[in-house]
């Protein structure tokens, strides 16, 4: 259980002197920290809570982290996949490309020979 006080015995003398007879004054602050401890039962982190929640968001961090590591290595093995199918493209690309250029050389080797 937390620990919240409030001085009710300052509150107390604090209304009798502002005119309220004993009872009242002693009933309204017996009343007021019985509110206040409560309101502070709920709104108020203790050290315990904050330390808890300290814990959570090391661990979501932690797991975060391990998901972001294994999305980074998914990434890069499609990566490499990419570059190698792109690579073979090309090379498929150039070898066809050189041997269209062999076949036209050889085309207007064969025509000038032809003309001269």
């Amino acid at each position: 259980m937390s620990m919240y006080a409030i001085d009710t015995l300052a509150f107390a003398k604090k209304l009798r002197n502002a005119g309220l007879s004993e009872e009242q004054a002693d009933t309204i602050a017996e009343a007021h920290g019985a509110a206040f401890r409560e309101a502070a039962e709920h709104t108020l982190a203790t050290k315990t809570d904050l330390s808890e929640t300290q814990t959570i968001l090391k661990q979501d961090i932690s797991a975060v982290r391990t998901e972001l590591k294994q999305d980074i290595v998914e990434l890069r093995t499609e990566l490499k996949q990419d570059i190698a199918e792109v690579r073979t493209e090309l090379h498929s690309s150039l070898r066809t490309q050189t041997f269209a250029i062999i076949g036209a050389v050889g085309a207007l080797m064969a025509l000038f020979q032809f003309i001269g």
